[in-house]
């Protein structure tokens, strides 16, 4: 799905937008301060960051960077009653994923940890459109999944966008291609 380049940097956005960038950059001038003329291990790096969070970032340096494990987040169900969102893990990787819960007054946008299985969230009882990973920051396998609209018929997908001649996805549409 992406380059052996292509996903170590896309790891480390996603780890650096987590922590804050202010943290983040932090740690990485610290690390490079302390291992400078020296020759550092993988386990090295691992060590300094996790002493300097207090957070286990094994989702990161054990299951993103070094396997070939997904993620993969899915909006499982949201009930108005009571403003209860449902959310699925379908990957093998338990990592934090940002979350979005538009209504007509409010925007609630934070990060969720990451956890098995299923996991139930208190929201605005009056939303009208769920988003996991709006920005696109994780490594989400399948993203036609991580939507939810109020005002749509179908409410898990994505409005159908049809090309002509054309291969190149986008991500928050329904493809039809026509050759």
């Amino acid at each position: 799905f992406m380059g052996g380049y292509e996903k170590p940097a896309r790891a480390f956005k996603h780890l650096q937008l987590y922590l804050g960038t202010e943290k983040f950059d932090q740690i990485m001038k610290s690390f490079f301060a302390e291992w400078k003329f020296k020759h550092p291990k993988p386990t090295d790096f691992q060590n300094h960051f996790e002493q300097r969070v207090d957070e286990n970032l094994d989702w990161f340096f054990n299951d993103l960077i070094s396997s070939n494990r997904q993620i993969d987040y899915k909006v499982a169900g949201y009930n108005k009653n009571n403003g209860e969102l449902t959310i699925k893990n379908k990957g093998d990787i338990n990592a934090p994923s940002p979350v979005k819960i538009k209504s007509e007054e409010n925007t609630d946008e934070r990060w969720l940890e990451g956890f098995d299985h299923k996991k139930t969230l208190e929201t605005l009882s009056d939303a009208q459109e769920i988003s996991l990973d709006p920005r696109h920051i994780t490594l989400d396998m399948y993203r036609k999944n991580n939507s939810w609209k109020a005002d749509r018929t179908l409410k898990k997908f994505e409005p159908i966008q049809l090309k002509f001649l054309s291969r190149l996805e986008n991500p928050d549409r329904s493809m039809l291609f026509v050759n």
